[in-house]
């Protein structure tokens, strides 16, 4: 399936490793939204002493993984807790409470909802009343939800490889406010098309067949018959490759050797499909050119230039290629005079200041440019061969900074920015060890963890999706490195 917030046609700087295509990618092409509430929490009675549990109900417009977190009005009345987005009360004394659960991205953005939380004394009940008859009478089943999923419109799979599997996660999609466990229905318009090869209440294993299209309808069951539906279509049938970006022209020595990544350039929308990769070279003279798998090797032989095009071709014999002109001439690349720290520990609002002539330097003497890509939560501007890095927001940040000389030439050098917000910190541990905050009374906050996790398409996207950081590279672009 083609990722659909896939830039298209975009002029990659050369030589870029994938990391750093991701890392530009994951920068530029954001679009956040913050959370939705994608229901109501009924008013909640408890008995004193004992507990009652709901769900958060939020959906996220760009598909993140939320956090949770919740406070009480009164938590000498009642108090509350959260795991995950599952939220326990419990009653202390007698009285009401507001409870408030706020959701929240990994960009900061957040949501919030409230409901009520009567606390009743047991000695006031029936006798004859049963506490969970009680407590079902006081919290009212709703039904399952639907969550949004951006992209998930339509598969592909390439009739030649046989019968290809999909596999449906069902809590990627739905979500019960209610905790309950859900019974799963799915339905296939053509069987002849895709064909259901398993289900249980955790997903949905299904089969391509043959060319044609078809309807998938999951359907989700609470235990009270309250249902939520979701259809996806379904296409099966070969896609040819396409260009994923344009090559772009660049300059190397004699005797310099460099490779460029065939998927940085041409990919495939079918599932399961693979690309064999050729190359056309007008003037091997000028450059040798050869193919190893994914990677086109190349190295200068004399002075001049010659035009290399890149080939995908899949299974089914459909192609796409790009372009590009490569010069070999008497021009060095920009090289590297000191590296950027792995590491840049900062506080929110600090204001760094890089002269980026104590980082990179021409060995020819040509005049350098200098551009960076940076993560939201810093704020950068370039003057001349000074770079000037605000931080803006709490957070581990990653940022790129490249030097081109006037024949395109490349180098870059990569950093992260572990960004503290020391007034957030406090009034977190403030609010955890005392359940107070400032100026708001008393309160009682818990927060629960959250690890954003991303099923990542490529494999090169999946460090940024999970938070975590790749090995850190600085190179000179174009020299003897993949």
């Amino acid at each position: 399936m083609c990722v659909s917030t896939a830039p298209g046609r975009q002029f990659l700087p050369v030589g870029i490793t994938m990391t750093v295509v991701a890392a530009t990618l994951v920068a530029a092409c954001e679009n956040p939204q913050p959370p939705g509430i994608c229901g109501a929490i009924p008013n909640q009675t408890v008995v004193v002493g004992e507990t009652a549990a709901v769900s958060a109900c939020f959906e996220d417009p760009n598909g993140d993984l939320l956090s949770y977190g919740v406070t009480s009005s009164d938590p000498r009345v009642v108090t509350a807790s959260v795991s995950g987005s599952l939220v326990t009360v419990k009653g202390v004394a007698p009285g009401t409470g507001v409870i408030t659960i706020t959701a929240k991205d990994p960009d900061g953005l957040e949501a919030a909802q409230e409901f009520a939380v009567t606390a009743e004394d047991p000695e006031d009940l029936k006798a004859t009343q049963s506490l969970g008859d009680y407590v079902k009478r006081s919290s009212p089943n709703r039904p399952p939800k639907t969550k949004t999923v951006p992209g998930w419109d339509s598969y592909w799979s390439d009739p030649v490889l046989g019968g290809v599997s999909l596999v449906f996660v069902i809590e990627d999609h739905f979500q019960d406010p209610d905790g309950d466990e859900l019974t799963v229905t799915p339905a296939s318009t053509d069987e002849g098309v895709v064909r259901i090869e398993s289900f249980d209440s955790h997903s949905v294993e299904l089969v391509t067949v043959s060319d044609g299209s078809a309807s998938l309808t999951v359907t989700v069951t609470d235990p009270e018959g309250l249902s939520a539906s979701k259809t996806w279509g379904v296409t099966v049938g070969n896609v040819a490759p396409e260009p994923w970006s344009e090559a772009r022209d660049f300059v190397m020595e004699v005797d310099e050797e460099t490779t460029r990544y065939f998927p940085a350039f041409i990919i495939d929308c079918n599932i399961g499909d693979s690309l064999a990769f050729t190359l056309s070279n007008t003037n091997p003279t000028v450059v040798e050119a050869r193919v190893e798998g994914s990677l086109a090797h190349f190295k200068g032989l004399a002075e001049g230039t010659t035009t290399i095009t890149m080939t995908g071709e899949d299974r089914a014999g459909l192609t796409a290629d790009v372009s590009f002109v490569v010069t070999v001439a008497n021009n060095r690349a920009p090289a590297l005079v000191d590296t950027l720290p792995d590491e840049i520990e900062v506080t929110k609002g600090d204001r760094l200041e890089f002269v980026l002539t104590d980082y990179f330097v021409d060995p020819d003497g040509d005049n350098l440019t200098y551009s960076v890509v940076a993560q939201r939560g810093l704020n950068d501007s370039i003057k001349g061969d000074t770079l000037w890095v605000t931080a803006t927001r709490r957070g581990y940040k990653y940022m790129l900074v490249t030097a081109q000389d006037p024949d395109g030439r490349q180098a870059w050098q990569e950093t992260y920015f572990v960004v503290e917000d020391p007034e957030e910190d406090s009034q977190l541990a403030l609010s955890i060890d005392t359940g107070e905050q400032p100026g708001q009374g008393p309160r009682v906050l818990a927060i629960a963890g959250s690890v954003q996790h991303y099923r990542a398409r490529t494999g090169s996207v999946a460090w940024m999706a999970a938070g975590r950081a790749p090995p850190r590279r600085s190179r000179a672009l174009g020299s003897n490195s993949s």
